[in-house]
């Protein structure tokens, strides 16, 4: 393919060569999805912090078992992660944590890190090449 080179008045200089990558074919689907893959790069990363609603030592205080000390049942409590807001001999005070239904506790479903796409390698040299070649064109 070859190409016109003007000087600074606007008239004719030269005809170069230009290299082979001009003859490709133009590929639009594989620099729109490049594209969009670079979008998510650019975005700001909203997601929930990993620790959030589980710092604290609730998972796993309470006793799960019959007649032991520290065990629930008998008390009308349900199973839900506890910790220990202050105890007198074997009476316990407990709030629930660490589960989402309770106060202080974690999300639910909170938005996932999920910004990343990738594009392959040779899909990306032949994406900018296109973008470069149209531009030329």
């Amino acid at each position: 393919m070859k190409s016109t080179v003007y000087d600074i008045q606007g008239k004719k200089k030269k005809e170069i060569e230009l290299p082979q990558m001009f003859d490709a074919k133009i590929r639009e689907d594989l620099v729109a999805k490049y594209y969009e893959s670079e979008k998510f790069t650019e975005m700001q990363p909203y997601f929930a912090y990993a620790e959030a609603g589980k710092r604290h030592s609730a998972s796993g205080t309470i006793s799960h078992r019959r007649h032991m000390w520290k065990g629930h049942y008998g008390k009308g409590l349900s199973r839900a992660p506890r910790k220990t807001m202050w105890r007198r001999g074997t009476q316990f005070f407990w709030v629930g944590a660490e589960v989402s239904g309770a106060r202080g506790g974690r999300r639910a479903h909170p938005p996932k890190p999920n910004y990343i796409r990738k594009t392959n390698k040779k899909e990306t040299v032949i994406a900018m090449n296109s973008a470069l070649v149209a531009t030329s064109s």
